[in-house]
């Protein structure tokens, strides 16, 4: 069976082969009322009103029947295409229900666990390799309009590997249907292949569908965050690296320049400190919750320091050089700020 393709409207390219056709057919009935009119009136030919031979007659009677009739025309081949389509389906369903209510229960439950064992066996495939990803047809939109990288109307759009790990982005307004057409259907269909994704779940809305998904697929995964599995940024990082980490996200801010400077530097380097004396004294606290503690209580910071203080002949030489630049600092700089 040939491959039929349906024209979409909404497209320029639909819009103009419609126009065309809309044409066609007009000129067509024109043309043949034209002939019809010209063999129908050659009896009656010398009847014909003073200064108009039939041939003329024909033609100018034959430009409005032309256009009449084609518009009928379109009309009823719609009709009859829209009215052949719909006995088609009801026909289908028709047998698709005939079919299902002369199936025994032990035929249903068959059928039922052999399908299941299809997908079973196509899931466990699946997981074994990744074939890529299937965004769905293509309208063509682009393709009409002539651009350089358009689909023509009605191809299979898919994602192999190289695609699929590179940027997409989704376009659409409130409720427009990104996340429930596009994003959970791209997810579904990697979770059911040897793959998995790294999701920034920036509202705190998408735990629910995730789960849900995961669900589906047979599929686990980790929540890391607020409510989650805690992940410290700072681990594994020095102190120098981990006050660069915050001092980034001030420049992105855009204060680092002018008077800003001056600040930035100072709490970079407050930051580089703290986080080296819990390197030193308590790496269970190297983390930015610890890093807040000590930076906004000065009572606990204080304490920090007089701890190393009383543990600095326990410390190796390297650590003592460590704490004691902190300390001074501490005592020197930071504490002489109004």
């Amino acid at each position: 069976m040939a491959q039929q393709y349906k024209i979409d409207m909404n497209t320029k390219a639909g819009k103009r082969w419609l126009n065309r056709w809309i044409v066609q057919r007009m000129v067509y009935f024109g043309i043949g009322g034209w002939v019809g009119l010209v063999i129908g009136l050659y009896p009656f030919w010398r009847q014909m009103p003073g200064g108009f031979g039939r041939w003329e007659y024909a033609f100018n009677w034959a430009i409005p029947l032309g256009v009449v009739g084609g518009f009928l025309y379109l009309l009823a081949s719609m009709s009859r295409d829209v009215a052949r389509t719909k006995n088609v389906q009801a026909k289908a369903q028709a047998d698709a229900a005939s079919a299902e209510a002369a199936k025994t229960p032990d035929q249903r439950a068959a059928e039922a666990a052999a399908r299941q064992a299809e997908e079973a066996k196509l899931r466990d495939e699946m997981r074994q390799q990744f074939v890529g990803l299937y965004l769905g047809d293509s309208t063509g939109m682009m393709h009409g309009r002539g651009h350089v990288g358009g689909v023509p109307q009605g191809q299979h759009v898919e994602l192999a590997r190289e695609d699929a790990s590179k940027n997409i982005i989704i376009f659409g307004g409130t409720g427009g249907g990104k996340t429930s057409r596009s994003i959970n259907p791209l997810l579904r269909q990697l979770f059911t292949q040897n793959a998995g994704a790294l999701i920034f779940d920036i509202k705190t809305d998408f735990y629910n569908e995730v789960q849900a998904l995961c669900k589906m697929t047979g599929r686990t995964f980790k929540l890391v965050g607020d409510g989650g599995m805690t992940l410290n940024l700072f681990r594994g990082c020095s102190p120098e690296l981990a006050a660069s980490y915050l001092k980034s996200c001030f420049l992105v801010q855009g204060q680092g320049s002018g008077e800003g400077a001056f600040w930035v530097d100072s709490s970079t380097e407050m930051a580089r400190h703290c986080l080296n004396v819990l390197n030193l004294l308590r790496p269970h606290q190297y983390s930015i919750a610890g890093l807040y503690d000590i930076v906004f209580d000065n009572a606990a910071r204080d304490a920090l320091i007089a701890e190393g203080a009383e543990k600095l002949s326990e410390m190796s030489d390297r650590d003592q050089r460590l704490f004691i630049q902190s300390q001074r600092y501490f005592v020197n700089v930071w504490n002489e700020h109004d």
